[in-house]
């Protein structure tokens, strides 16, 4: 994989690994137990199109009051378990 030498790996508890740009310090990709083919993307990373929505949006209760959500997307208050 092109780039990989630039990420770093940290345990930040039991089983969950966050994957960061070793250069800058940035988050890229978190990783927890559970479903292996499941990976969080920080979208803020990619600078793409994006072929697919989102599946939900997650931390709902905390968004900004301002922001208007017009879509269908599950919306959950918490991290779904």
């Amino acid at each position: 994989m092109a780039g990989a030498e630039s990420l770093g790996d940290f345990e930040s508890s039991p089983g969950v690994h966050r994957i960061f740009c070793r250069n800058c310090g940035s988050p890229i990709i978190s990783r927890r137990p559970g479903p292996p083919e499941i990976i969080r993307v920080r979208i803020g990373t990619l600078d793409s199109y994006l072929k697919t929505k989102p599946h939900a949006h997650i931390f709902f209760a905390d968004r900004a009051e301002w922001y208007e959500f017009e879509d269908d997307v599950a919306k959950y208050a918490e991290r779904p378990h």
